[in-house]
C-alpha cells in the first residue's frame, strides 16, 4: 500500500522470550497519532492491546484494537466516520510463511502497525454509504 508513511510501532520481546516462567505478556496500545493511508485515514488514535502468547513452538500476537476511520460515501462522496473494532491474531516468526505472519527481528522486536493497518483495510465495507437510502450527488 502506498501513500504517506506512518511511524512504525515496535515492541521489544527480548525479556519476555528469555523469561521461561512467563507465557503471556500484554502491551497497551495508545497511539496518539492518526494513521493516513491511501484507502483510509483514522479520525481517532488507535486504542487497545496486544497480548503475546508463548507456546512450545511459536509466539502468537492477539490484537484488540478500536479506532474510527474517515471514509467517503460511494454515492454522494460525503465524508463519514465508521467505528472499527479489531480482534485478530497473527503468528510471530523468524521466516515469514504467509502474509498474515509477523516477522520478529534478530533483536526480538516486532512491528505491529502494519498488521493493524491490514486489518483495518479488511474491515472497510466494499460499498460505503452515508445512509441506506442515499440518493447520490444531487445535480441542479
Amino acid at each position: 500500500m502506498s501513500g504517506p508513511k506512518n511511524k512504525q510501532v515496535w515492541l521489544n520481546l527480548s525479556n519476555f522470550i528469555a523469561d521461561k516462567t512467563q507465557d503471556c505478556i500484554e502491551f497497551e496500545i495508545d497511539n496518539n497519532e492518526k494513521i493516513k493511508e491511501e484507502r483510509f485515514e483514522t479520525s481517532k488514535p488507535l486504542q487497545g492491546s496486544v497480548k503475546i502468547f508463548k507456546s512450545k513452538h511459536e509466539l502468537v500476537a492477539h490484537f484488540k484494537i478500536k479506532t474510527e476511520v474517515v471514509l467517503s460515501c460511494d454515492r454522494c462522496l460525503k465524508k463519514i466516520q465508521k467505528r472499527i473494532n479489531l480482534d485478530f491474531s497473527r503468528s510471530i516468526k523468524e521466516k515469514i510463511e504467509s502474509s498474515e505472519d509477523i516477522k520478529i527481528s534478530a533483536i526480538n522486536q516486532i512491528e505491529i502497525l502494519e498488521p493493524i493497518k491490514q486489518e483495518i483495510v479488511l474491515n472497510i465495507p466494499i460499498k460505503i454509504l452515508c445512509q441506506k437510502d442515499c440518493q447520490g450527488i444531487k445535480l441542479k
